[in-house]
């Protein structure tokens, strides 16, 4: 945490560093584009790092770190009401983002921050009281596209593997229609939400590749299991209409997927 202040105001800031300053503006670009949203990460501006002399984003400053943080510091509530309003907050800041021609391309537990209004020095108990003060914070846009881009792409694999989808990894061009980065989206939401769930019911935290391929180090392996229909979570711990939800997040075909977090809001609101 560091404090940058502007027309006479001091704010706390969270800095991410840039090797390229190209890289920098390309993303600053993009987090200009974005629709205001409670539940994606804001976006200062841009400084440049004194020692270093590289160029950094001046982010908004979540104390709490980032979900998967949390979990493995055990401080993450494992409370069915707080987990239904931080999820909820993820659904509803993809849902800006694919209302206005935009997709992440990277959800995961570690792109989604936890901030509170809590002053970064002052003492904290949001999390320890499941205060709903807290707010899940959409971040690192690196990847992510809009408008014309949406409908470009290619054979390379990019992301994380094991949030990547079947129509990812057996990738057709002809086939890149309407939609397709929007259910991409949906699709690691699924397995983000069925990570989330576990350690909720088991105080664990495993990721979808550990519970699915455990022992796996080869990301070929992730890719055939993804290819094959065969890279699917356990969902015996959970009551069978959340099953259902979660199987049409990640179906194997995109088609039978919900399709976009709009359709995954109405569903969670409905469950």
């Amino acid at each position: 945490m560091s404090e940058i202040t502007v027309w006479g105001k001091t704010r706390q800031i969270a800095s991410k560093m840039f090797y390229k300053p190209t890289t920098a503006k390309a993303e600053l670009t993009f987090y200009d584009s974005l629709p205001f949203h409670e539940n994606i990460l804001r976006v200062h501006g841009c400084h440049i790092h004194e020692e270093t002399k590289r160029w950094c984003l001046a982010m908004e400053y979540c104390r709490h770190g980032n979900v998967r943080e949390s979990m493995r510091s055990g401080k993450f509530p494992r409370n069915g009401g707080f987990v239904h309003h931080l999820i909820s907050g993820v659904v509803s800041a993809l849902g800006a983002l694919h209302g206005n021609a935009m997709a992440h391309r990277d959800v995961k537990l570690d792109n989604v921050l936890l901030h509170c209004p809590c002053e970064g020095s002052s003492a904290c108990a949001c999390l320890s009281t499941n205060s709903r003060d807290v707010r899940a914070k959409l971040a690192d846009f690196g990847m992510a596209r809009q408008g014309t881009m949406m409908a470009m792409s290619s054979a390379n694999v990019k992301g994380t593997l094991m949030y990547i989808p079947p129509e990812r990894v057996q990738y057709d061009k002809s086939k890149h229609g309407e939609g397709f980065y929007e259910l991409a989206d949906v699709y690691a939401l699924g397995m983000m939400i069925w990570e989330t769930l576990y350690y909720v019911r088991h105080g664990e935290v495993v990721s979808v590749m550990e519970k699915i391929l455990p022992g796996c180090r080869e990301g070929q392996d992730v890719l055939i299991a993804i290819s094959s229909g065969a890279f699917t979570p356990p969902c015996d711990f959970l009551p069978e209409p959340l099953r259902r939800f979660l199987r049409k997040s990640w179906h194997f075909k995109a088609r039978k997927r919900f399709q976009d977090a709009a359709a995954v809001a109405r569903e969670g609101e409905r469950l």
